[in-house]
Formats: C-alpha cells, sequence, structure tokens
C-alpha cells in the first residue's frame, strides 16, 4: 500500500525518473532465482539502479542510517540480502533502498549499495543448495508451520497464479511438490535484464 507514495516522494525528492516493472526477472545462469524490485531508478546519466522500498516506525529506526553501504551507510542485514539478489538477476551495479518512516521528505533514509560478487556467490551458493536439496526432492524445510497451514497457503498462491498466467504442465507438476511457495506477485515471465 505505501511503497506507490513512497516511490512518488523519492522521485520527487530527487527529480529522477522512477518506474515500476511489471514482471518477475529470472536470473540468466539460474532460471530458479526470481527477483521482483519494488522499482528501477533512471539518473540523469542514464544509469540504472534497483529501488528497494522500505517502511518504519522511527522507533525501529536504531538499524538504519543514511548514506552509502560500507561507508557509514547501514540497513538491516536482511535487505541488504535482498538488494544483492535485486542486483545480480537484473544486472545492475547499484541498489538504492528508501526508508520511510514519516510522510515527508524528513522521515526519509536513503542507502546506497554497490554490487558485491564475493556476497552474490554465497547468495547463489544457498539458493542452489536450497533448490537442490528441498524443492527438486520435495522436502519442505523446517519453517514452524504446520502441514494444514503450509496446504493452506500453496492453495493460497494456487488459486491466484490460476487467475494470472497458467504454468506449464512441468511447472505445475513441480509446484505441487512444493511445500512453500516461490512465485509471487501478479505475473511470471522471464524478462529481459535492464
Amino acid at each position: 500500500v505505501m511503497e506507490p507514495l513512497v516511490r512518488d516522494l523519492y522521485e520527487d525528492m530527487t527529480g529522477y525518473r522512477v518506474s515500476k516493472p511489471e514482471c518477475i526477472f529470472q536470473d540468466e545462469e539460474f532460471d530458479f532465482i526470481l527477483d521482483e524490485p519494488d522499482g528501477i531508478v533512471e539518473l540523469p546519466t542514464g544509469e540504472k539502479r534497483c529501488l528497494e522500498i522500505k517502511t518504519t516506525s522511527s522507533v525501529n529506526l536504531s538499524g538504519w542510517n543514511p548514506g552509502v553501504y560500507g561507508e557509514g551507510g547501514m540497513l538491516p542485514n536482511h535487505y541488504y540480502v535482498q538488494c544483492v539478489q535485486h542486483m545480480r538477476v537484473m544486472g545492475l551495479e547499484k541498489c538504492t533502498v528508501v526508508c520511510c518512516y514519516g510522510f515527508n521528505s524528513g522521515s526519509i533514509c536513503v542507502v546506497q549499495i554497490a554490487r558485491d560478487p564475493d556476497m552474490e556467490m554465497l547468495l547463489v551458493r544457498a539458493e542452489t543448495d536450497f533448490w537442490n536439496e528441498h524443492v527438486l526432492k520435495g522436502i519442505a524445510p523446517d519453517g514452524g508451520l504446520s502441514d494444514e497451514k503450509l496446504s493452506e497457503r500453496k492453495s493460497h498462491l494456487w488459486k491466484k497464479l490460476e487467475e494470472t498466467k497458467p504454468l506449464s504442465e512441468e511447472n505445475r507438476e513441480l509446484f505441487g511438490r512444493v511445500s512453500m511457495p516461490f512465485i509471487t506477485g501478479n505475473h511470471f515471465y522471464k524478462a529481459n535484464r535492464l
């Protein structure tokens, strides 16, 4: 609900063009690695960056500091990993994270992150292990959810997918074996890197 508002606020603050891709991106090398950024920032120079939008209250700002990541700029680790995924899959060199904790330009923390090939390698290794050991083998990770709750979530997502774009028989068969859904958003197709 807040993402479009924060996207517009950031666009107004910076003058940069910000767009929201209407697709899920697929990694060129590992087709099971998918990504859905909150936006793409286009600078006046033509450079494009991933955009990740977060919202929080001022009470939760202790893990945030504006600036360049690693040079004083900070954000929670799990958001950093999400940005590493964005940059790898989309082939972009930088990611801008905008955290809004109020409703004016003074209530925004902006963190810039540069691509890190070593972190990408660690993330791809973890995702590949998860894919091979859980998804392909049909073994649910210990997520702390009951079988009934997992089945309920899977049924809900399956219905949502049926309403958007039909899956191939191969993907339908694989999806039926997955305990936790990996497909999100309203569209699922391979998009070209930016």
